[in-house]
């Protein structure tokens, strides 16, 4: 399993929307704190478990934010992670 921390601009009760566009939030994977990535937040949220989206949703900016995801998750979000610098390699 792996360490995903979502630290900045998470929803807070639901996914936020404006003009049909959703939130980009900051995450990092495996604890490397260098910069992290900025993803959709509806497409993260989409990869959670249904108990992960209920703590995610109901947590504050920080608290309730770090969970265990596979390695088949990190993959997709770092894939899909935006960052204006070279992204991580996972490693095992």
């Amino acid at each position: 399993m792996i360490e995903l921390l979502i630290t900045e601009c998470k929803s807070i009760g639901y996914l936020n929307c404006v003009n049909n566009r959703y939130n980009s939030v900051r995450i990092f994977l495996q604890r490397n704190y260098d910069y992290g990535l900025w993803i959709d937040e509806k497409f993260m949220f989409s990869l959670l478990s249904e108990d992960q989206q209920k703590l995610y949703l109901e947590g504050d900016t920080y608290k309730n934010c770090t969970f265990e995801i596979s390695r088949d998750i990190a993959e997709k979000l770092l894939e899909e992670g935006y960052t204006p610098y070279r992204k991580q390699t996972l490693y095992d």
